[in-house]
């Protein structure tokens, strides 16, 4: 007889009879029961006794689970990818596959089935309403039990960037921007202190991104300049150098 603790695992842990040697050694194979009893542990105490009354015991360490997100910082509808290490493995007590829930946030987003050890590897978007400038926690949940693990990802602040960022007078440039609100139209593109005509009109897409070319305005003076690009209720700011 096996036990952990007080509690005898049952023949669908152990393969009973246990056989032992000539020597009184045995080796056998034990599936580690899910409850929640021993899934809350780390240690656990097991004992076997045979047939004669003879007694051995120690102990197994148990493997709290834990992920890792690659990268950990991303703009929304980028990629991530989660990794898991020390879930619970095989099937439950009906037969059925274990399964990990994948949260951003409060927003269940994927799943995914660990392998023979517990490990799992998972790729997903960053959902495109997420928040930006703000951490958010992505939790492993395992379907069928208390089992999870989390880790935080990070959405930058909204960012414009000018290509090339040092132009001459009359030049046509790109500015690229990230994290501004979602489907939002561009009222303004300001280079210095002049208004630089966005054609066609300009909207953000569904993850606050967005592309416009402008012309470098007559009038500029050499050197440095700030740009900005403005919607309806927000705005960012840039540097950008005139050359000759």
């Amino acid at each position: 007889m096996v036990k952990i603790g007080e509690t005898k695992i049952r023949s669908a842990f152990v393969d009973y009879p246990v056989p032992l040697g000539l020597d009184g050694q045995g080796f056998f194979k034990m599936r580690v029961p899910t409850d929640s009893a021993i899934t809350s542990s780390t240690e656990l105490r097991l004992s076997a006794v045979d047939t004669g009354g003879r007694r051995s015991s120690g102990k197994l360490i148990i493997r709290k689970p834990s992920v890792t997100l690659s990268p950990e910082t991303g703009l929304r509808d980028s990629y991530v990818t989660l990794k898991g290490e020390g879930f619970v493995a095989g099937t439950d007590s009906l037969g059925n596959s274990f399964v990990i829930d994948i949260q951003y946030g409060d927003k269940e987003i994927s799943y995914v089935y660990p392998n023979s050890i517990g490990k799992f590897e998972k790729r997903f978007r960053v959902p495109k309403d997420a928040k930006a400038d703000s951490q958010h926690i992505v939790t492993a949940k395992v379907r069928q039990l208390d089992i999870q693990a989390s880790a935080p990802h990070r959405i930058p602040a909204a960012g414009i960037l000018i290509n090339p960022d040092a132009a001459p007078i009359g030049a046509t440039v790109t500015i690229n921007g990230s994290g501004f609100p979602v489907n939002s139209a561009i009222t303004k593109v300001g280079i210095g202190r002049f208004h630089a005509p966005v054609r066609p009109p300009a909207v953000t897409d569904g993850s606050g991104n967005f592309s416009v070319v402008v012309t470098v305005p007559q009038g500029l003076g050499l050197g440095a300049n700030s740009f900005s690009v403005s919607t309806d209720y927000f705005a960012k700011v840039g540097q950008f150098q005139v050359i000759p």
